[in-house]
């Protein structure tokens, strides 16, 4: 059957494509990740050195207590920052894959969609019931694949609200017990 070879090749093709765009994806996210993490070292390098430069000119104890909640608070948002950031990029990188990944299951159906109905243009009489539920079980797959991928979706945009919610959270008490030391040093 050489026209079958028109159909694979096809999909070789829109396979070789998303594999590279797959790939590409990927070393970007590694690549962001790897400067995110470079850049909060650096950042956690000054913090660090900054708090022992603020502690070291503190001439009394109520100096240093003060020093306490203001010297965390930085760290703590630095903190949030990362874990954004990298939530960030995982979740861009997740998205841009998932969406490749739909790109080749639907040239895959579409291709195998348009052999069977070459094959049943040329095959012998009596096999159209065969070739009928190989259709419909394509057209299964497909629409649980869709299902799955709406899904896959609505559970991404619920961890994105959770993480931006606990991230606040976690600033607002963090805020607030830097305020309360400083209350106390007073």
């Amino acid at each position: 059957m050489s026209y079958s070879n028109k159909y694979l090749g096809n999909l070789a093709k829109h396979s070789l494509d998303g594999a590279h765009a797959i790939a590409n994806s990927t070393f970007t996210a590694v690549e962001q990740a790897a400067a995110l993490n470079l850049q909060t070292a650096r950042n956690t390098l000054e913090h660090g050195l900054s708090r022992v430069r603020a502690l070291s000119e503190a001439k009394e104890p109520q100096e240093v207590w003060a020093l306490g909640g203001a010297i965390s608070q930085p760290g703590i948002e630095q903190a949030i920052a990362w874990s954004r950031g990298l939530y960030e990029i995982v979740s861009r990188t997740q998205h841009e894959i998932g969406q490749r990944g739909e790109a080749l299951i639907g040239d895959f159906t579409k291709s195998l969609a348009e052999l069977l109905d070459d094959v049943a243009k040329n095959a012998p009489s009596g096999s159209e019931p065969g070739i009928a539920a190989v259709k419909s079980a394509l057209s299964v797959t497909r629409s649980t694949l869709d299902n799955i991928s709406h899904t896959s979706r609505k559970v991404a945009e619920i961890a994105d609200a959770n993480v931006a919610a606990a991230g606040a959270a976690i600033k607002s008490a963090s805020s607030k017990q830097s305020s309360h030391a400083a209350s106390k040093a007073a």
